[in-house]
């Protein structure tokens, strides 16, 4: 008689856990457009259909980190970590989070090194540890890690050589900075070019400087950048280093 109630009770449950999948999904979708108070009422329709879908947890921990309500976060985030404690996500996302809260380094170091505990390898985790080193102070220890991933195609690459080359041209290695800008993908990206134009200027090359600069502009001329480069050309042109 027992198994024929837990096979009844499975079959009862079977078309909320569909249900409570559909409404994750489209919270995923939604979070995605960045449509976040769409995103969070589905998965909190998601949890009220189905308690135990935990993904929706991890969904409203993502949420409303994007949101910028980082108590919020941290509560789903720790509600996720003590649910599935074999997933490494939580501790990674939550410990990159609390990097830029201020007071927050050392618990966002425990959680990055959790992270990188359960998945040392992940290109994720390795960019998670180096900025860590970066907030710890340690540039040199930072770049070890910044460097591989700068040349190994992953989702973490463009801003791992970015960070790395900054750090060179911070570092008065500019020729170094260079050379890991002209590899593939950096030399079509604006933000490279930028940074290239900033180790040209720190060896006194304008005409370089002011290419790199054009350049920028002509590849995304109105992206972010776009305010930065032209006050570095207007400072060039006002000392005579550089005519329009």
């Amino acid at each position: 008689m027992l198994p024929l109630l837990l096979c009844a009770l499975s079959a009862a449950t079977t078309p909320e856990i569909l249900s409570a999948r559909l409404h994750l999904e489209a919270g995923n979708a939604l979070m995605g457009q960045g449509l976040l108070t769409q995103a969070r009422d589905e998965f909190s329709t998601a949890l009220d259909i189905n308690p135990g879908e935990d993904y929706a947890v991890l969904g409203l921990a993502r949420v409303s980190a994007l949101d910028g309500c980082i108590p919020l976060a941290s509560y789903w985030y720790r509600l996720f970590m003590t649910n599935c404690a074999d997933d490494g996500r939580a501790p990674l996302e939550l410990g990159t989070l609390l990097l830029g809260v201020p007071d927050s380094l050392s618990a966002a170091g425990t959680l990055i090194r959790m992270a990188e505990s359960m998945n040392p390898s992940l290109p994720e985790v390795r960019f998670a540890v180096a900025e860590l080193l970066m907030a710890e102070g340690d540039t040199i220890a930072a770049l070890r890690e910044l460097e591989p991933l700068a040349g190994r195609e992953s989702p973490v690459q463009v801003e791992a050589g970015l960070t790395a080359a900054s750090l060179l041209t911070g570092m008065g290695m500019t020729g170094k900075a260079r050379a890991l800008l002209s590899t593939p993908p950096f030399p079509s990206l604006p933000e490279a070019l930028f940074i290239m134009a900033k180790t040209h200027l720190a060896e006194g090359d304008y005409l370089r400087t002011a290419d790199c600069l054009h350049r920028c502009l002509a590849l995304s001329p109105s992206s972010r950048l776009e305010p930065a480069v032209s006050r570095m050309l207007d400072s060039l042109a006002a000392e005579g280093l550089y005519v329009p």
